[in-house]
């Protein structure tokens, strides 16, 4: 957990000192003793943070640290409420009985300001008294204090992760009379003259597991005299080469000598070959040629202190041997390679110490009885993946592309996809030949790399040890300078790794037309190194279509290869497993090492009963506890290390926001503008000198997006970087159950899901309620909900989810959650005084907003949308801090849970679909006064008062969102005069009155002046021509146009829009039922067309739309649809196709596509839907 709780802290503790700095200079009618009090909390508070600062992550690993920092971040949180309160009720005092937090401890509600203004003299007091408990803060930001404490917590992580392994290891060695030694496994390979490789490990330790090496090594010694020569070497860091071969051969010749009974003569022999460094690498190198050795390697505890060492020790075809020392499972199973040929054997068993050893099984011998060793280490099928090959291996091949990048999620599967291309390319004659593969070490060093990747390069050549190379970097250019190269740098972290690597190796790739490969996590890194936009490619996790193809195909492949179970028992189980595995395969993120870790674990436990699956429930319950302690998934440990580093790796401004990921159910689709909306409320985003919070948060989702963290659906990864439409996006499926698990622990976020009952310490700052939940009134009424800051409900409402205890709640997301009525409404405005984010988003049985809505003064963001509310009340008008108003009386159909990419789509189309009949809103006629408003929309004008709110908007001079209904030709010019050079409208939605034809038209030489800074423009109803002014907009980016008919003067008005990058086209019909796209729109990335006819054709002559890479077609009852010139489409990576039509539009599509000319075919997604 320490990966969330320390970024946690520090973002509480800083928000809440920018607060209490803000009151001290905003409020003037504060008492000056609240003044000088809140001066003392924040500097004690600034001081909390600085120790936070230098605290590092991986010292939270007890827990009076974890309880120290938690204090700390409930502290931060309770002076923030409290400053809120006593602001409010300073400015507000008429409504103090309502706002007072009941988690500081006072014994009855306040009476007067005067209550409030003295619990933030407790705080004080509270503040100063763990300020005094510095002893605390030192202990956290001493390393030395912890060092003891995590190495006496390594053996209990080790007894936790090889314990499945141990189980498998002393299943295998009760098939043998007595305990093997490693002499046994040696001799049981005798005939074969390949280099054997033995890695030893233990668990309960070191001492004990070198001591049984140590016997079998002099064993050897004694017994084996087909070994020549024989050393034992510690791996020292910083590696050294002549040490480590001195030490072999110092050893070599002492050996030797001993064996042969002759006198010792090492100290003069090494004397003279120290003085020719040429003669001892000259003498090393023909011994390890020409005679059988065996070498101990003590200490390896990387995959680079084997590679280094590797290195020295050739494969001579002599039947040597290396025995490899090490505490950690996953390097003794990687440096024996070759994972499906291994076994695992226990050697030694004594009082809690147990020493094991992997080796590889002669293939050969059938009647080996080991056991397979459960390593499975990144071994992937290509389910899912053929297009990612696909698509790697043609970015690879094109020779401009000096710097090819890979990013994707941690884990996700990047190194083995390109691992495959790398492999195909070595093995087959593809223009390559030079190959090199480097894993990037941290603390990063270059000079490490180079020569590791040199090293790597140089394997199959005459160099056969690296002191052959002084200078690593010329022996490398020299390589580029020769021979095309293909190299992979995996494991790049950040931009400055970059700049150090590019400096000394991209130099000379283009003589030979060679390629870098980078594979990253980040988009950043990846977009900063590739040579462009087209070198860059994203692994994105499996489908769920995908997921469950693969998950079936292993479970078949396991249980299916098992003895003792028919095919038709196995057919009998399969739709059962198949949905128990359903809502598992939800939470596996799209990962195949995930998948096939659990499809695994199903075939085992089904070959004990094919009908019952006992550990299932426990699995889907708790399922990142599962794959961290069942030893069933012990494989799976590195991966959740690598999550764990990647979080903790996050910037602390972005760690808040991806616990708070946690309050949606696994793959719920999350519209982009809620989680923005409600981080803003929770103060995870403010207003700077620079930049609003709105811009903030869409910066943090951007973050989030480009760590795979949050997918965007209905998006190209071009349309993520440019920040073009991120409309709908879901949280990683693996990501989303690590956060549940550390948020939950520290009562961060609280889930009421399936049968929830009645347990001590109910509580939590966050509470979300389930769709899958019972709705028992006794156990909710046992919360505590008096530090609650956010309630979410998914699924039904009930009246008694409100509590009088929510007093200081700010987030109340009630979003498609049928039942909420307006006497509902009226209880919340009457309790809820401190709320920021109401969302009554398709509640359809609410019809109006009750006249006391003016109470909620703290309220930022009203949204009721898609609700049966046609108007506003005056009330409104008295919200002085809202800023977004979202309304529209227009009911959609609800985004489930579990939902898949296309079911998004569909529902995604069916929210947006500009029919013309999204009406909007009344609005009083004093709305002008809401000055912090920037979003508003929509509202209807089309009444007797409608040029009246027309002109109360010129009072809304921050507006940057607007949408509108009902503009008619009486009422444009006050719209049009609205919009006349309004520097911060961004986005403008016009739905125009029937008889509207010229309305919007303007003379551009009178005064009136496009808006400079307009990026969306969507007009619906539109009759006639498009309005000239709209080629006068230098930053409109997105259009949407509904129209009866589009006209040839139109088509030529948009293809003159060269920086347009998504337009949406719907029309009933197109002159002669042809929709031709000749030329113009070089930028276009998106083309939505929705056709409401019988009969259409669409055509694309050459060079038209040269960036098009995605194409939505939209048919209401369209029963023709031909496609001309598809294949002109040179970047087109996508095509969606939904709403009602007969079967042959999909084969015609599908036609078309096959035609495309590029070896990757553009992508054909299908969903039908009601029009």
């Amino acid at each position: 957990m320490a990966d969330l709780v320390f970024g946690l802290a520090k973002s509480a503790v800083k928000e809440t000192v920018n607060i209490a700095r803000a009151a001290i200079e905003e409020e003037k009618n504060l008492k000056k003793s609240v003044q000088r009090n809140l001066m003392l909390i924040s500097d004690e508070l600034e001081m909390m943070h600085s120790f936070l600062n230098v605290a590092k992550d991986e010292h939270a690993s007890d827990d009076m640290a974890k309880t120290s920092v938690r204090q700390v971040r409930d502290m931060a949180l309770d002076v923030e409420d409290c400053i809120e309160t006593v602001v409010q009720l300073g400015n507000k005092s008429r409504c103090w009985h309502y706002a007072l937090p009941s988690c500081l401890p006072l014994p009855a509600p306040a009476a007067t300001l005067q209550d409030a203004v003295d619990r933030i003299e407790l705080l004080k007091a509270r503040v100063e008294g763990m300020g005094q408990r510095s002893m605390r803060y030192n202990r956290i930001g001493d390393s030395n204090n912890h060092q003891p404490i995590r190495q006496m917590q390594l053996p209990a992580e080790a007894d936790a992760a090889t314990l499945g392994v141990l189980l498998e290891a002393r299943e295998a060695a009760k098939k043998h009379h007595q305990m093997p030694d490693i002499s046994d496994l040696i001799k049981s390979d005798s005939s074969s003259t390949a280099l054997k490789v033995v890695s030893v490990w233990g668990v309960g330790g070191d001492l004990w597991t070198k001591s049984i090496i140590k016997d079998s090594y002099d064993h050897i010694i004694t017994m084996d005299k087909s070994f020549e020569f024989f050393a034992w070497v510690k791996l020292m860091h910083p590696f050294n080469p002549h040490e480590f071969i001195q030490s072999l051969l110092a050893q070599f010749y002492r050996n030797y000598r001993l064996q042969e009974g002759g006198p010792v003569e090492v100290l003069q022999r090494m004397e003279a070959m120290l003085a020719a460094k040429e003669v001892l690498l000259k003498t090393f190198t023909d011994l390890v040629s020409d005679y059988k050795y065996l070498v101990v390697l003590e200490g390896v505890s990387t995959m680079v202190d084997w590679e280094v060492a590797r290195v020295h020790l050739p494969d001579n075809k002599k039947g040597s041997c290396i025995i490899v020392h090490t505490q950690l499972l996953e390097i003794a199973s990687l440096c024996v390679g070759d994972a499906d040929s291994q076994r695992v054997l226990e050697m030694q068993k004594f009082s809690g110490h147990s020493v094991c050893a992997i080796y590889k099984e002669d293939k050969n011998d059938s009647e080996k009885t080991m056991m397979k060793a459960p390593s499975k280490l990144y071994r992937f099928d290509c389910v899912g993946r053929m297009r990612d090959l696909s698509i790697l291996r043609n970015i690879v091949s094109t020779p401009n592309h000096e710097v090819v990048s890979v990013w994707g999620i941690a884990g996700i599967g990047k190194s083995f996809i390109v691992r495959k291309v790398y492999i195909e390319m070595e093995s087959a004659e593809r223009g390559f030949v030079k190959f090199g593969w480097v894993d990037v070490s941290h603390p990063f060093n270059i000079r490490d790399l180079i020569w590791r990747l040199v090293l790597d390069m140089d394997r199959n050549s005459s160099h056969k040890s690296p002191l052959v190379i002084k200078d690593p970097l010329k022996r490398y250019r020299r390589l580029l300078n020769f021979w095309r190269c293909l190299i992979v740098i995996d494991g790049l972290q950040s931009t400055e790794e970059w700049d150090l690597v590019e400096a000394d190796l991209v130099p000379g790739l283009s003589k030979r037309n060679s390629c870098i490969v980078v594979i990253t996590n980040e988009e950043s890194v990846g977009t900063y190194c590739a040579t462009g936009r087209d070198a860059v490619w994203n692994v994105r996790g499996l489908e769920f279509d995908e997921s469950l193809q693969l998950f079936k195909q292993k479970v078949s492949d396991k249980v299916g290869s098992s003895d003792g179970l028919s095919d038709a028992v196995i057919e009998q189980a399969k739709p059962i497993w198949i949905e128990q595995a359903k809502p598992i395969l939800h939470k596996c993120g799209g990962h195949p090492q995930v998948i096939i870790a659990i499809a695994e674990s199903l075939a085992a436990q089904l070959k004990l009963s094919p009908e019952i699956l006992y550990d299932w429930k426990r699995l889907n319950d708790g399922f990142m506890h599962e794959l961290e302690t069942n030893g069933l998934y012990r494989s799976l440990r590195p991966l959740i290390s690598t999550v764990k580093s990647f979080i903790r790796s996050c910037p602390d401004i972005l760690k808040p926001c991806i616990f708070y990921l946690s309050i949606f159910p696994v793959s719920h689709c999350i519209r982009t503008e809620r989680l923005v909306r409600r981080w803003i409320a929770e103060g995870y985003a403010r207003d700077s000198k620079e930049v609003t919070a709105e811009e903030t948060a869409t910066d943090i989702l951007s973050k989030l997006v480009k760590r795979n963290i949050i997918q965007v659906l209905l998006s190209t990864a071009r349309m993520v970087i440019l920040q073009l439409k991120m409309p709908v996006c879901q949280v990683n499926g693996f990501i989303h159950e690590y956060i549940i698990s550390r948020s939950m622990e520290d009562n961060l976020v609280y889930a009421l899901e399936g049968r929830s009952s009645i347990i001590s310490q109910r509580t939590g700052r966050h509470l979300a309620i389930y769709e899958s939940w019972r709705r028992d009134q006794t156990v909710y009424e046992t919360i505590d909900f008096s530090r609650l800051r956010s309630l979410t409900v998914f699924g039904d409402w009930k009246s008694f989810f409100i509590s009088k205890e929510m007093r200081l709640l700010r987030v109340l997301d009630l979003e498609d959650s049928p039942g909420v009525t307006n006497a509902d409404l009226k209880k919340i405005v009457k309790y809820l005084l401190r709320l920021k984010f109401l969302s009554l988003r398709g509640c359809g049985k609410i019809t109006r907003l009750p006249d006391s809505i003016g109470r909620l003064s703290q309220l930022q963001t009203l949204d009721i949308k898609f609700t049966s509310i046609t108007k506003l009340p005056k009330g409104v008008v008295e919200l002085e801090k809202l800023q977004c108003i979202r309304a529209c009386a227009k009911k959609p159909s609800v985004c489930k849970s579990h939902a898949t990419q296309a079911s998004c789509l569909s529902q995604y189309c069916e929210h947006h679909r500009p029919a013309g009949t999204l009406g909007g809103v009344l609005v009083p006629g004093e709305i002008g006064g809401l000055s912090s408003l920037h979003t508003l929309g929509v509202i209807n004008v089309s009444g007797r008062k409608g040029k009246a709110i027309l002109k109360e908007l010129m009072n809304l001079s921050q507006v940057h969102k607007l949408g509108v209904s009902g503009i008619n030709s009486k009422n444009s010019k006050y719209l049009l005069s609205f919009v006349s050079g309004h520097v911060h409208l961004k986005s403008l939605s016009v739905q125009l009155h029937k008889h509207n034809e010229g309305c919007l038209d303007v003379n551009l030489s009178s005064q009136f002046q496009p808006p400079e800074n307009l990026q969306s423009l969507k007009l619906y109803g539109l009759e006639g021509n498009l309005p000239a002014w709209i080629n006068c907009l230098p930053s409109l980016r997105k259009l949407s146009l509904q129209i009866d008919m589009v006209l040839p003067a139109d088509l030529t008005a948009l293809q003159n829009m060269t920086k347009l990058r998504i337009l949406t086209l719907v029309a009933k019909t197109f002159p002669g039922g042809k929709f031709n796209f000749h030329g113009g729109l070089d930028d276009l990335i998106v083309l939505e067309i929705c056709c409401h006819s019988h009969s259409n054709t669409v055509m694309f002559k050459h060079g038209a739309l040269s960036q098009l890479e995605v194409l939505k077609i939209r048919c209401c009852d369209v029963s023709s649809l031909g496609f001309i010139g598809l294949d002109a489409l040179s970047q087109l990576k996508e095509v969606q196709l939904s709403g009602s039509y007969k079967d042959n539009v999909t084969e015609t599509l599908k036609e078309e596509l096959e035609k495309h000319p590029k070896e990757i075919k553009p992508v054909l997604k299908v969903e039908r839907g009601s029009s």
